[in-house]
């Protein structure tokens, strides 16, 4: 048994010699004529997801943010949500264009639907004031 075990671990061990020196040479090939990043074309979008609420005013988002933190929403950090009226949700994703974000994946704070509906046509208004950003 432990013979097979041996002759078993010994081919892995030659297999993946053999896939790494490959790997290797290939690097090492390409290096010579650009390097490899310059190989790679940028992402069309660099997307990141937020947990968003926007609100008809900032103390209509502020209310619905702070029964959401207060249950331990998802147990993140109230930090990483994004929560306000359209003109303060709209600087807060600003700041995610800044470090080179270009799409938001967003969910909703909240699950009472008449609030969604409200914040997703509210979105549409955030979408639009950061065209061009």
């Amino acid at each position: 048994m432990r013979e097979q075990w041996a002759r078993g671990l010994a081919l892995a061990t030659g297999l993946l010699v053999l896939v790494l020196s490959a790997a290797f040479a290939v690097i090492v090939n390409r290096s010579d004529r650009r390097p490899v990043a310059d190989a790679v074309p940028p992402p069309a979008a660099v997307a990141i997801r937020r947990d968003v609420y926007v609100g008809e005013s900032s103390a209509e988002a502020e209310e619905v943010a702070k029964a959401a933190i207060t249950r331990g929403y998802r147990g993140f950090k109230p930090s990483a949500l994004v929560w306000g009226s359209v003109g303060e949700v709209v600087e807060k994703l600003k700041a995610l264009a800044s470090c080179g974000y270009t799409d938001v994946i967003a969910r909703h704070l909240t699950d009472e639907q008449p609030k969604v509906l409200g914040s997703l046509e509210r979105l549409a208004e955030v979408r639009d004031a950061l065209k061009g950003v």
